[in-house]
């Protein structure tokens, strides 16, 4: 059995009790990395990317000869790169980079192209990965809130008013340094979005 983040007490009375543990501060589930909520393995994070950048060169090269190659950027490219992101989240720089990536695969871009342009051009507002990308991230915390018990609630209300009172405190560029797990990186989604994070389950966005 291995035992993944959290403290070492409660591993250390297993291991006494004569349940094999083995204590690692992280641990693959179902191919993402958990830590239990302890920090936000940015190695992981980053081996991925470069992963999906390596393909990207690929649907880039092929759908400028074929331009339907395109079609496989989402199961080839950002499902590669992005995966596991409802846990860890996924910080502007990130996103930008999977933006540019898609306008490169689309067969339509050309050196010195306006992302922007392109994406507005061959795919809709849902389907830009900024949009899509927060929009799975918000679902997927939501429904996490809505399972969870009420105990667990009241825990996650606390490290959600600490991550709150925190991005208050620090400059914007340091917020996902501070990011661990789905609760803090869900409040900074929130703050990148520029919406208030009122309360785990209340959120204001600016226009209302």
């Amino acid at each position: 059995v291995v035992w993944g983040g959290g403290t070492g007490g409660v591993a250390a009375a297993l291991q006494a009790a004569g349940l094999p543990i083995e204590m690692k501060d992280h641990t693959p589930d179902l191919g993402s990395c958990t830590t239990a909520g302890s920090r936000r393995r940015v190695p992981e994070i980053r081996r991925r990317r470069q992963e999906a950048r390596r393909r990207a060169l690929k649907v880039k090269y092929l759908s400028g000869i074929y331009q339907r190659a395109s079609k496989l950027y989402k199961p080839g490219v950002l499902a590669v790169g992005s995966w596991g992101h409802q846990v860890v989240g996924v910080s502007p720089n990130q996103l930008q980079t999977y933006r540019g990536q898609a306008a490169q695969c689309s067969g339509w871009w050309n050196p010195g192209a306006c992302s922007t342009t392109v994406l507005s051009l061959i795919c809709s507002t849902k389907e830009d990965p900024i949009f899509r990308l927060r929009f799975e991230h918000l679902l997927s915390f939501y429904e996490m809130w809505l399972a969870v018990p009420p105990q667990d609630k009241m825990r996650i209300q606390g490290v959600w008013v600490a991550a709150v009172d925190l991005f208050l405190r620090i400059p914007a560029s340091h917020r996902w340094r501070r990011v661990r797990g789905p609760v803090i990186a869900t409040v900074a989604v929130l703050f990148d979005m520029e919406w208030v994070p009122t309360s785990p389950c209340e959120w204001q966005a600016e226009f209302g």
